[in-house]
């Protein structure tokens, strides 16, 4: 037998495995992550429009990016203090038991 070649062809599988699956994910975890997402974004309605929209661009729930109180600040024409006051808003109603215990749920 010639072993290179075999190995070759356990190398593909393996990195091709590995661009599909990417480190610890698996359908479960998919799932979870799912089920996480819609459940945050049902408890981001309970905060007032300008809460929600901090919140968003603060932790870049929208793009993935988060973004700093300065920069969130320029992008929505207000001041930084108002940046943060809005986001210490929300996560003081955020951080209530109920919603808390429903997030830490989705712990692993």
């Amino acid at each position: 037998k010639d072993f290179g070649h075999e190995s070759d062809d356990v190398l593909r599988d393996t990195i091709s495995a590995a661009q599909v699956l990417p480190d610890e994910t698996t359908p479960e975890k998919g799932v979870d992550r799912s089920l996480f997402h819609e459940d945050l974004k049902d408890m981001l309605k309970i905060l007032e429009e300008d809460e929600r929209r901090v919140i968003y661009a603060r932790y870049g729930l929208d793009d993935g990016l988060g973004k700093t109180v300065t920069t969130v600040a320029a992008q929505m024409n207000m001041s930084k203090s108002w940046v943060r006051s809005q986001e210490c808003r929300a996560l003081r109603k955020l951080r209530r038991p109920w919603y808390e215990k429903r997030l830490k749920e989705h712990e692993d």
